[in-house]
């Protein structure tokens, strides 16, 4: 498995690793390369979705929790799901394995023409890379 940088250099299909593999980062990578991609998780899709937002818009979950959160914050969560909802990116959670991942997949590339697919927990990366070439896209992985 290659460790990549950019998202340029997931050049063909098969199976990368990446630091920085949070959903702010990845809607960011989105809008750069403006194509389509797609986030599987295994973790809560609401749980990620509000962690991404705080981080993007830099307010403190706790402080969202706690009812702290002043109106400046909210003017920033605000504008940073303005930012994300720009984004060609499709979210999958709560997924449970290999084959529940191989049909987001396969959903994606056949409606959406999706060509990378951050998932994000730890999954056997040969059936990952198996996965890559059936569909002939890059899969993206957190950095160990």
């Amino acid at each position: 498995m290659l460790t990549i940088q950019d998202i340029s250099e997931a050049s063909k299909p098969g199976v990368y690793s990446k630091s920085n593999f949070d959903l702010s980062s990845i809607s960011k990578i989105c809008n750069d390369i403006q194509l389509p991609v797609l986030y599987i998780t295994f973790d809560d899709i609401n749980e990620v979705l509000i962690n991404g937002l705080a981080k993007h818009s830099t307010v403190s979950v706790a402080k969202i929790a706690k009812g702290l959160a002043s109106p400046d914050d909210w003017k920033r969560l605000v504008d940073a799901s303005k930012k994300m909802q720009k984004a060609d990116l499709y979210l999958k959670g709560n997924i449970s394995g290999l084959d529940e991942i191989n049909a987001a997949i396969s959903e994606g590339v056949k409606h959406l023409n999706i060509e990378h697919v951050f998932v994000s927990g730890e999954i056997n990366a040969l059936e990952l890379d198996k996965m890559a070439a059936i569909h002939d896209v890059k899969i993206i992985v957190p950095k160990a």
